[in-house]
């Protein structure tokens, strides 16, 4: 059987997505009143959800790398997530601290789970949304989690509760409710249980690209003479064990191997990033030929990834086909061709 990998990859595209950085981003005087500042503000929500400090120094350093990625705009949003959305970092497995919270959540594997606005009572007088809640835990098949990789996963589920915040939660007609999370869209029909999902692995892909430019913010950091020595203890518990100078999260290798096209089109980083932070899906979805298409491909193979060890030839077959027909879409998509 053909590895994946090498199925997913494309051998024309060696140059890596991220690049290290080679200049700090904040002088030592900024990056310490940035703390001061960040860290004071957050001080209010650490009172009103009983958060411990290390979570609130976390927060501040991942609420400066937000601004240096979208700027002071950003901190708007920030605050209302602080407010409305309780954050469960805990000890044990994620699995367990759901079910501890009422969650039926089964899967051993997830280091993180963000629960998204829940719909209730729709098409009636009575609808009313659920908040969201984020739940990481510290460990992973009884072996604790290394404090970088429990980082990584509360800037992911955060993104995803900053990306849910505008346009979303509201009726289309009497009969259509629509709701979104960045690129995800979700849309209930009167009469039907489940939700049409639409564009949920193309978030995925872009939360975890996104997530890495936050994560190596904060690892440069790391280079300044921070004053406080609570986070300058922290910030060196954050090992890279990549191979190389850039931190790269393992989560959805696959999906987002197989659109790293995409990732050297400007015009489309950029409108996938203002696109699930507005909800304006069209400022992103109109730099594809066919984007349902497309984004419902994505959707099966993501499906395929994990079911193909255990397909028969006939069916891997197939899933070949779609792998190369995605590959194709990729590139014209991302105009990206080998020069």
């Amino acid at each position: 059987m053909e590895d994946l990998e090498e199925l997913v990859n494309y051998k024309e595209i060696t140059q890596p997505i991220l690049k290290p950085k080679k200049k700090l981003t904040h002088t030592d005087c900024e990056i310490n009143n940035l703390i001061r500042k960040y860290n004071g503000y957050l001080k209010d929500f650490q009172k009103k959800h009983d958060y411990n400090d290390e979570l609130i120094n976390m927060l501040t350093l991942i609420q400066i790398s937000l601004n240096e990625l979208y700027g002071k705009k950003i901190n708007d949003i920030f605050y209302q997530v602080m407010d409305k959305n309780r954050i469960y970092l805990e000890e044990g497995h994620t699995y367990e601290l759901c079910q501890k919270y009422g969650l039926e959540e089964t899967n051993p594997y997830i280091t993180g789970f963000y629960t998204m606005d829940k719909p209730e009572n729709l098409f009636t007088k009575k609808t009313k949304i659920i908040d969201q809640k984020i739940f990481i835990g510290d460990t992973m098949f009884n072996h604790k989690l290394p404090k970088i990789d429990i980082l990584e996963t509360l800037i992911h589920e955060l993104r995803h509760a900053i990306t849910s915040v505008k346009e979303t939660n509201f009726y289309i007609d009497k009969n259509l409710f629509y709701s979104r999370s960045g690129l995800s869209e979700f849309f209930y029909k009167k009469g039907e249980e489940d939700a049409y999902v639409y564009g949920s692995m193309i978030d995925e892909v872009f939360n975890v690209y996104f997530t890495d430019i936050l994560m190596n913010n904060i690892l440069n950091y790391k280079k300044n003479n921070i004053d406080r020595n609570d986070f300058k203890k922290y910030l060196y518990t954050l090992k890279n064990y990549s191979t190389n100078k850039v931190y790269e999260s393992t989560a959805y290798d696959l999906e987002k191997l197989i659109c790293k096209p995409l990732f050297f089109n400007k015009d489309i980083v950029q409108s996938a990033n203002y696109a699930a932070i507005t909800g304006n899906i069209d400022a992103f979805a109109n730099n594809f030929e066919n984007y349902n298409y497309y984004i419902n491909l994505l959707d099966c193979l993501s499906y395929d990834f994990d079911e193909y060890s255990y397909l028969d030839d006939e069916d891997q077959n197939k899933v070949k086909e779609m792998i190369l027909e995605f590959k194709n879409q990729t590139l014209k998509n991302a105009k990206y061709y080998k020069n």
